[in-house]
């Protein structure tokens, strides 16, 4: 047997007589489990309500909610990462409702995902002048 040529080993397959080469064994397929991710469902939660009286109470640098739709947020931990600054927020805080200027802003889809993160209730039904629908002609 010369160097350049591969060296052929048997093997003896104990649950057959006959011998095969080691070139000629198949690969093992190995069987890769794919997971898949799961989605975290959850369970409706049961928003707290809020007078206007109560939300205006917030409207510094250490507590700020904001109105937008009929919805309270509290937005203190987001202020000094909000995109269109600390003022823009501090401006809309409290009894002030910040509707028309989300709306006119534009958001993104992201950003309006981000906003249920910090929705803390909804403002009480009696308070309608503060639900603006994106879709009205005022």
């Amino acid at each position: 047997m010369t160097s350049s040529e591969p060296s052929r080993h048997h093997v003896i397959d104990i649950h057959s007589p006959r011998r095969i080469s080691v070139e000629e064994e198949k690969p093992v397929e190995k069987k890769i489990e794919t997971v898949q991710p799961q989605t975290k469902i959850l369970a409706p939660q049961r928003l707290e309500t809020y007078t206007i009286e109560q939300v205006a109470k917030h409207d510094t640098e250490d507590s700020c909610w904001v109105i937008i739709n009929g919805r309270v947020f509290d937005v203190t931990t987001f202020l000094y990462d909000h995109p269109g600054g600390i003022d823009m927020l501090l401006d809309h805080a409290g009894d002030v409702d910040a509707s028309q200027e989300f709306a006119r802003v534009n958001h993104s889809t992201k950003a309006r995902y981000m906003m249920d993160n910090y929705c803390i209730g909804l403002l009480e039904e009696n308070d309608e002048e503060y639900y603006y629908s994106e879709d009205s002609s005022e």
